[in-house]
Order: C-alpha cells, then sequence, then structure tokens
C-alpha cells in the first residue's frame, strides 16, 4: 500500500480518497502524465 500522494498514479489517488484515507498538504502544482505514470515523474526526471 503507498502512502505518498506523488507516488501514486491518479487512479491510485482516487482510491486512496475514495477510501477516506486521504490528507493533502498543498505545496506546489501536481500535473498528470497519464493514469500509467507517478505525479512525481517530473521530480524524479529532473
Amino acid at each position: 500500500m503507498k502512502y505518498r500522494y506523488a507516488e501514486m498514479t491518479w487512479p491510485e489517488c482516487k482510491a486512496a480518497v475514495d477510501a477516506g484515507r486521504v490528507a493533502v498538504l498543498p505545496v506546489a502544482t501536481y500535473e498528470d502524465h497519464g493514469y500509467h505514470l507517478p505525479i512525481d515523474v517530473d521530480v524524479v526526471l529532473c
């Protein structure tokens, strides 16, 4: 089970929200790159 929002894909994030397991602290923008990649792909690649 993943706990870090940035390491989840969008479908995993939706499932976590639907399960009521999410607390979000917005500190920057998030950008999706499709359903198959994690949200932090930009950070990992830079």
